[in-house]
């Protein structure tokens, strides 16, 4: 017999239709048979090779989608103290002087002066000695307005306490820190008049800081209140945290929209500024995967 060319790419079908027709084999008809189609695709050994052609089995598991994005640490303005007198007068003197110093609960930041407080102490003075004296009629409301008001001037309830019992006013005040933290800044200086709604010093507490992260308006649906984040930045350490708030407004520019995260900030190794990665998982349930 004549040999007959076999291409690798070519269907079996065809190479047994080419044998008959050319050893004479069928004769019973002239018209040419229909070669069946074919839909497999070969690609040789040597390709694969050069494409790095791997396999898997398919198979149902949980398929889970994780988003990036970059943020932003900010402040929690829930844990912020920023000292701002109700009156004039004067800064006598600075116990922190910079901001980032680290202060404790309690711990003295600055002393004012002012004659209009010696006034407010003399009268909650004046009205305990009234209580004292047998003066019984609505002298205990009494009582309550003036330590409100003097509470206005940013006294402690210790503070107060003291004045209760010594009964001895005077020009002098000195602000205490309301909790651990961080100095954020101090715009006053020692020696200086200072006037009504003035920011004298602001306290920020850092065991918890925000992250502001943007997402695009196409995942905004898998994103709800209480999902855990990865917080990551330059370092290995990650950190976990949770989404808090999903603004519903939608930037025109960049068409994306702002998410807060909370994190816990134990070692104050986030500060507020830098820029962090965030990492969303999103469980999209069971499926078919490869």
């Amino acid at each position: 017999m004549d040999l007959v060319p076999v291409y690798k790419n070519k269907p079996q079908g065809d190479q047994a239709n080419q044998m008959g027709n050319e050893g004479g084999t069928s004769s019973t008809s002239s018209k040419p048979s229909t070669p069946p189609q074919s839909h497999d695709f070969d690609v040789p050994v040597e390709r694969q090779q050069q494409f790095g052609v791997t396999y898997a089995q398919a198979k149902r598991q949980r398929i889970v989608r994780t988003v990036r994005t970059v943020g932003l640490v900010a402040a929690d303005k829930g844990r912020q103290w920023m000292y701002v007198p109700r009156t004039d007068g004067y800064v006598q003197k600075l116990y922190i002087t910079s901001p980032g110093q680290v202060v404790e609960k309690g711990q003295d930041l600055l002393q004012v002066y002012s004659p209009d407080l010696a006034t407010s102490e003399q009268e909650l003075i004046k009205l305990l000695e009234n209580r004292d004296h047998g003066a019984s009629r609505d002298i205990d409301q009494l009582i309550q307005s003036a330590k409100r008001r003097l509470r206005q001037w940013n006294l402690t309830d210790q503070q107060i306490d003291e004045l209760e019992k010594s009964r001895i006013s005077s020009e002098y005040l000195t602000l205490v820190s309301p909790f651990k933290g961080v100095v954020e800044d101090v715009p006053a200086d020692q020696g200086a008049r200072f006037s009504m709604g003035q920011k004298l010093i602001s306290v920020a507490d850092l065991s918890l800081v925000w992250v502001w992260a943007e997402f695009y308006q196409n995942e905004i649906p898998i994103i709800n209140v209480g999902q855990t984040v990865s917080i990551t930045f330059d370092s290995d350490k990650a950190f976990t945290g949770v989404v808090a708030v999903v603004n519903p407004f939608v930037s025109q520019t960049q068409r994306t929209t702002k998410i807060r995260i909370d994190l816990p900030n134990p070692d104050l190794q986030l500060r507020p500024g830098m820029y962090v990665n965030a990492d969303l998982s999103v469980d999209l349930g069971e499926g078919l995967t490869v």
